[in-house]
């Protein structure tokens, strides 16, 4: 990435890997919601932070259930309002996180946490005005990043990463489907036995 590059990431296990293996210079140069689990934040985040700072190339990076939340839709703002930020989807057709609970807590009995029938978001932008681009192997992603931040225009990456449980993280909070312990008085009937 280009000293000064801004990243917005969403929760989950896409902000593991911008943590791991990008390094920031400067300080407001990673954007992310962390632990307030603002699932669908990346891609909004990324629109404020180009019009705040029209110089810096911009990147949206989060999974394709968290784009498929708000990313879709702003794509459309974007193109409209001119506003040149690039979209990384990491596409891996789960819900990553979710995923990675129901490994650990129900014995890979799996609920919701599948995305089979995602679309090709890279051709989804294309049809709403913006550039779009599909990796499918590491060696793309050098002339995509450049093709994309020199075009000036909004762009749809859309990254095919390997899903399963071999490649997910360990979840953020290891007592996330744990159940309740409840404090106040009025609610002590629902905690758990």
């Amino acid at each position: 990435l280009p000293k000064g590059s801004i990243v917005t990431t969403d929760i989950g296990n896409n902000s593991s890997m911008i943590n791991a293996y990008i390094k920031f210079e400067g300080i407001r140069q990673h954007i992310s919601a962390l632990s307030w689990g603002n699932c669908g934040f990346a891609y909004g985040a990324a629109l404020g932070c180009k019009l705040g700072n029209p110089k810096a190339p911009v990147i949206a990076f989060q999974g394709d259930g968290a784009y498929g939340i708000s990313g879709v839709a702003e794509v459309m703002t974007a193109v409209r309002e001119n506003i040149p930020v690039i979209a990384i989807v990491a596409c891996n057709y789960e819900w990553g996180a979710e995923k990675k609970n129901q490994i650990d807590y129900y014995g890979n009995r799996f609920v919701g946490s599948n995305l089979p029938d995602n679309p090709d978001y890279a051709r989804l932008a294309e049809d709403m005005g913006a550039l779009g681009f599909r990796i499918d192997h590491p060696d793309q992603v050098g002339d995509v990043m450049k093709k994309a931040i020199s075009s000036g225009r909004p762009c749809v990456i859309n990254a095919m990463v390997q899903g399963g449980e071999e490649v997910l993280a360990e979840p953020f909070r290891r007592d996330a489907l744990k159940m309740p312990h409840r404090l106040l008085t009025k609610y002590a009937h629902l905690s758990a036995k």
